[in-house]
Formats: structure tokens, C-alpha cells, sequence
């Protein structure tokens, strides 16, 4: 409906076919760009490894733009269905919100074709669903989109070869995401001990 609403007056004057191209044939769509698969692609083609060995073949494998479409498409169909769950046993806006922010952030880690200002839709679904203390998943996913925030800007510091760093595309990928996860995995397993801490000292105050 959205899209309709949007791009509706562009499609105007042209086929079926034409408007299926501007979703198909764009950049996006067939190649790769601060991106897991960018940077295997970079690593295949730097590092050339022997024929018929289980790296080169991994390589081959993931280095298939729709390997990692498939993979967009499963690792939506997961969340939406791990987001179906969450909302079944609490029914709310902030569920569904909060559903919907680990399920994008979930597609951006993958997505093969990434940009630092995707990052504007994980924060706005993150401010809407504030506050969050009182969540475990709320304050992991909170860490995960700050985390994010600042690391999808370190494209830009390996990827146009500023010194002393120069380009190395294969440590784009891994000083963008890997920093987010982190932070969703430190947040979320030390969010009990925390509010097992806060509780404790409020019953000591008493």
C-alpha cells in the first residue's frame, strides 16, 4: 500500500515489465557493496585458493549474489516467525515495534548491499520503543542500534583508503557488524545480573 502510494505516480506511462526492472536491475539488486558478500568477494578474488578444497568451494558458494538473496528471504521468514511468537505471548505496539527493529537489524547484518544511513530506520524504531529497562531483548536490541549507529560509519575509514589504514574491504564488514553483536550479547547477558542488583539494593534500602 505504501509503495502504491509512493511510487504510484512514477509507474504512470509505463508496462508491468518496465516497473518489475526498476526493482531488479538496480545496483542494489544485483551486486555488493559494505557487505559480508562484498568482502568474500574482495577475498576471492585477492587470495586465490587452491581448486577442489573446502575453502575455495566456500568461497564459490558464497560469493553467488543469490546465495545471499535466499538467505535475506530465510533469515526474514525466521524473525517474522519469532516476531509472531513474541507477539502471541505479549500483545503490544512496543512487542510488535521491537519485533520489527531485530527483524530489520537482523536483514542489515546480511543484506548484501549496505549503506551507513540504513541505520536512520533501526533508530527510529528504537526511539519509538523506549523506555526499555525493564526488558531484557529491549535493552540488547537498544545496545545493538547505538552499537550499529556508530560502526556503519567505519565504511568510510577502510573503504576510500584514507591513511595510515588504507582499503581493506574485508575489514569493513567485520568493524561494522561485529562490534553491534557484541554489544547485543554483552547487554543482553548482563541485563539480569543488573536488575538483580537493582532490586537487591531497593530491598536492603527497606
Amino acid at each position: 500500500m505504501i509503495a502504491l502510494v509512493f511510487y504510484g505516480p512514477f509507474w504512470i506511462g509505463h508496462s508491468i515489465y518496465d516497473i518489475q526492472l526498476s526493482f531488479t536491475t538496480p545496483p542494489s539488486a544485483l551486486f555488493a557493496e559494505n557487505s559480508i558478500l562484498r568482502a568474500i568477494l574482495v577475498w576471492g578474488h585477492d587470495h586465490r585458493l587452491p581448486a577442489d578444497t573446502m575453502g575455495s568451494i566456500l568461497i564459490q558458494i558464497f560469493s553467488i549474489r543469490k546465495i545471499w538473496d535466499d538467505i535475506n528471504i530465510a533469515i526474514l521468514g525466521i524473525m517474522c516467525i519469532v516476531g509472531a511468537i513474541w507477539m502471541w505471548h505479549a500483545p503490544s505496539i512496543r512487542t510488535f515495534t521491537l519485533a520489527a527493529l531485530a527483524a530489520l537489524g537482523a536483514l542489515l547484518i546480511v543484506t548484501p548491499w549496505f549503506f551507513d544511513w540504513y541505520i536512520t530506520w533501526l533508530i527510529g524504531l528504537a526511539a519509538v520503543s523506549l523506555p526499555l529497562s525493564h526488558s531484557r531483548v529491549g535493552r540488547a536490541l537498544l545496545a545493538f542500534t547505538l552499537t550499529f549507529s556508530a560502526s556503519a560509519f567505519l565504511t568510510y575509514l577502510f573503504k576510500d583508503g584514507y591513511p595510515p589504514f588504507g582499503i581493506w574491504t574485508g575489514l569493513v564488514c567485520l568493524t561494522t557488524i561485529v562490534p553491534p553483536l557484541l554489544a547485543f550479547l554483552i547487554a543482553f547477558i548482563t541485563w539480569h545480573h543488573t536488575a538483580s542488583k537493582t532490586t537487591f539494593e531497593r530491598r536492603s534500602r527497606k
